[in-house]
């Protein structure tokens, strides 16, 4: 852990969990000195004592991703006042430097949100191709998913109108808002690598799931209810 000094001023993390106690106390030990908010869509393992004995700030309420990153970053713009906010999902696990990330990007790129580069937490050419795909998405169309984390200034959060109130691709929507009002380059991919859990790619097989997922994003382009695209998302692929 860095020394009180290096801690970066004006930063809160949000963190949204769902039964996340298996890899909830790693990330919190990352982000240890920085006002963490845990917005918690009703977890009933250790999730909250975790979160209580790392002094983390407990937002609990309706579950449903969007919901719970809505409700977490009105919190901690509320509690904190932060000038900038940083997203990670629980299963993630933040690069050795992600400060000093942090840190070059708010100061040198003031106007502009972020985001880390993708790791799959798994052992084989699968999962590093997997990494060559997102790079690729990263490039064009310049789509980073909330796996990757958000790092957004308080500002562009409120000028977009923050996370939408809904269950599956808020990531997305913020993402093309970002872009609707300030551009394409208003986003910047950080140098650091996020490893992500992708336990669910090796349990259904890369080549399944990505393509079941790509035809679910295809499908809430075409206007598919979310109710519906959710029961898909999380019943495991065949």
């Amino acid at each position: 852990m860095e020394s009180r000094a290096d801690i970066i001023e004006n930063l809160c993390v949000v963190i949204p969990t769902l039964k996340a106690g298996a890899s909830l106390d790693r990330l919190l030990t990352q982000c240890a000195g920085y006002p963490v908010i845990i917005a918690d869509g009703g977890s009933t393992d250790n999730t909250i004592n975790q979160a209580v004995r790392a002094d983390a700030v407990v937002a609990s309420g309706t579950a449903g991703r969007g919901t719970q990153l809505r409700r977490g970053v009105d919190w901690a713009l509320k509690t904190q006042n932060p000038e900038w906010i940083l997203i990670i999902h629980a299963d993630c696990t933040l690069p050795e430097d992600w400060q000093g990330d942090v840190r070059e990007h708010i100061n040198s790129h003031p106007t502009k949100a972020a985001y880390f580069t993708f790791g799959a937490k798994a052992s084989g050419w699968r999962p590093r191709f997997m990494e060559f795909v997102v790079k690729l998405r990263d490039i064009w169309p310049r789509l980073p998913y909330g796996d990757q984390g958000l790092l957004i200034s308080k500002d562009m959060y409120q000028s977009v109108g923050g996370y939408p109130d809904q269950a599956l691709f808020e990531d997305v929507e913020i993402i093309r808002a970002i872009k609707n009002t300030f551009g394409k380059s208003a986003l910047r991919r950080l140098s650091g690598r996020i490893m992500t859990d992708v336990s669910a790619y090796e349990r259904d097989g890369f080549a399944t799931r990505t393509w079941r997922n790509v035809m679910i994003m295809r499908d809430y382009n075409r206007g598919v209810s979310i109710e519906d695209l959710i029961k898909r998302y999380r019943k495991p692929a065949s």
